[in-house]
Formats: structure tokens, C-alpha cells, sequence
């Protein structure tokens, strides 16, 4: 069965003009996409609409960045925020 996950999202920028935070819930977490947490991320922040970027989260265990560059990545990192019960932190950078 599918669950939601709260996630904080913080867009830092190369123009070094600050973060910017933002909330969502991402509702389908039985089979997570990286495409879709993308496309989703382009939907909130019209910075990233045409530029690429790199996707962190951050894991709560140990407050490190860690990079998601695929659909197995983003599977652990949905699991280690379900296991803590916490929101899932994520950071996108623009490269």
C-alpha cells in the first residue's frame, strides 16, 4: 500500500542568492521515482525549468548530504525516513 511522506525541500542556487524552502507531500512512496521527484521539484521552483540539477537528502542519523541519482537510491532514502518517522529533507542544487 502507498503512504505519503512530508518533504522540506531547500533550492540553494549557484547565484549564491539564498535558500529557498518549500513543503509538499509526496503521496505515491510504494514505488518511488526520481523522474517524478524531479518534475515535481521543476513544478514548485521555476528556477530549475530548464537547468539541471542534482538531488540530496539528508539523513537524520548522521545530518550528512547524501546524493540520490537513482530509483534504488531514492527506495533506501524513503525507507530510512520511514523507519525514523520524520520528514524526508531534501536538497537540490543547482549544477
Amino acid at each position: 500500500m502507498a503512504r505519503e511522506i512530508k518533504v522540506k525541500c531547500y533550492l540553494s542556487t549557484r547565484s549564491n542568492e539564498g535558500i529557498e524552502i518549500r513543503r509538499f507531500v509526496y503521496k505515491d512512496v510504494k514505488d518511488p521515482s526520481l523522474k517524478q521527484l524531479k518534475d515535481r521539484a521543476r513544478n514548485l521552483y521555476h528556477q530549475l525549468r530548464g537547468e539541471h540539477f542534482e538531488l540530496m537528502y539528508i539523513d537524520e542519523e548522521d545530518n550528512d548530504k547524501v546524493a540520490v541519482s537513482s530509483d534504488p537510491e531514492l527506495t533506501l532514502a524513503w525507507t530510512e525516513t520511514k523507519y525514523s518517522g520524520g520528514q524526508f529533507r531534501l536538497c537540490i542544487h543547482i549544477s
